[in-house]
């Protein structure tokens, strides 16, 4: 930070952003704010204008207020309240903000550490997003490639909820996530329009995105899998007996093998396509703890912190049961085997952990990278300072 002319702060950071703090009452301050990234006017002038707040009446007395008026108060050559908040304005309309008052500037730390809350929370519900629809995508392309021979249906209405309601209600509540207790100490990437990702950082979003997304779209397949095979022989044993096996043990592996189903598209089809969908959701849901820290893990930075994801999590897990109460007849739920359970509640918290585990990897990249910017920031000052744009 310098002080320069026209009575203005300029902070230039490692990543080519300029910060202009200065007074808005000034007129030739405006070409400053206009061509700085940021800027931030203080308008120290409204704090000496008195209001009716100000006025000191004495105890037991009364003093009518209905007739006062602040510009009353002024002789005839002095500048009014009104003008000097117009031309404070006018001064600062290219600023993001105008704060009132010299002990104002004292939350500038505040605001600064507010906005890189928000940036990254936001990143991390947009890598969130990404990840939940290609988890999706990846499980619509498995249902050709299922080893079972009929192919799995994917219902329309467990599609929109998933892709609809719980993505984007989960990216949201991630939006309201605190910053990391370090956000403030990183020095940020250099903000170079020419260079999108970091060397090797591209290749390393796309493959540690496709793993996060690849295991619940195989886990939701799974449950398909089994629970076909149960439904199929609880509800349509004739058909079972009559076209898979005419003798020896009927199990969902003879199920899923049987050719005859590949024409089928009874009801035990539609119900064992809702599980699917629902099983994915849990796993989207139970992920997104996850997400609301890139670089620290959920043993040190709490997800239930975030009230707003803590009732979006509990919103979801309603919406997930109500669709199933609604989507699957009766008695399909007792006849699903214990392994089909077993398998629907324990690759949830595999998943997040598996997430965790993507995170450990990610923890080192980024701190190696955030070592390497503070180097040379720290070494190369002179390339990024003020000076040279004096």
């Amino acid at each position: 930070m310098r002080l320069i002319s026209f009575q203005v702060d300029v902070f230039q950071s490692y990543n080519d952003t300029v910060l202009a703090i200065g007074l808005s009452h000034f007129s030739y301050n405006e070409s400053i704010f206009s061509t700085a990234d940021i800027s931030i006017g203080i308008d120290i002038l409204s704090e000496d204008i008195p209001s009716e707040k100000d006025i000191e009446i004495p105890a037991g007395e009364t003093v009518d207020l209905s007739n006062f008026s602040l510009d009353k108060n002024y002789s005839k050559n002095s500048i009014l309240p009104h003008e000097v908040q117009f031309v404070s304005s006018m001064v600062a309309h290219s600023c993001s903000l105008n704060l009132k008052g010299s002990t104002s500037i004292s939350h500038i730390p505040e605001i600064i550490a507010s906005g890189r809350a928000a940036l990254d929370s936001t990143t991390n519900a947009s890598f969130f997003l990404c990840t939940g629809y290609v988890s999706f995508s990846i499980m619509v392309f498995l249902c050709p490639c299922s080893v079972t021979r009929s192919i799995p249906f994917v219902p329309s209405m467990g599609s929109f909820l998933q892709l609809q309601v719980l993505l984007p209600l989960l990216a949201l509540s991630l939006v309201a996530s605190k910053a990391d207790e370090k956000s403030m100490d990183r020095v940020p990437p250099k903000n170079d329009e020419e260079v999108v990702f970091a060397r090797e950082e591209g290749r390393r979003l796309f493959l540690h995105t496709l793993l996060r997304a690849l295991l619940p779209a195989v886990a939701s397949q799974l449950v398909h899998l089994i629970a076909f095979g149960d439904l199929m022989i609880s509800f349509e044993m004739d058909f079972i007996r009559a076209s898979c096996s005419r003798s020896g043990e009927i199990n969902w592996k003879t199920v899923a093998r049987c050719g005859a189903l590949s024409d089928y598209s009874g009801p035990a089809k539609v119900w064992a396509g809702s599980l699917m969908i629902a099983e994915l959701a849990l796993c989207t849901i139970c992920i997104s703890a996850s997400f609301h820290s890139r670089a620290e893990r959920i043993g040190k930075k709490s997800p239930f912190r975030n009230q707003v994801w803590s009732a979006s999590t509990f919103v979801s897990t309603i919406v997930v049961i109500a669709y199933l109460a609604v989507g699957l007849g009766e008695g399909v739920l007792r006849a699903l085997s214990w392994y089909t359970y077993f398998v629907a509640f324990f690759m949830p918290p595999l998943c997040l952990l598996f997430c965790e585990r993507i995170k450990h990897y990610d923890r080192k990249y980024e701190h190696r990278a955030e070592q390497l910017r503070r180097l040379q920031f720290e070494t190369r000052l002179g390339m990024w300072s003020p000076k040279e744009n004096a």
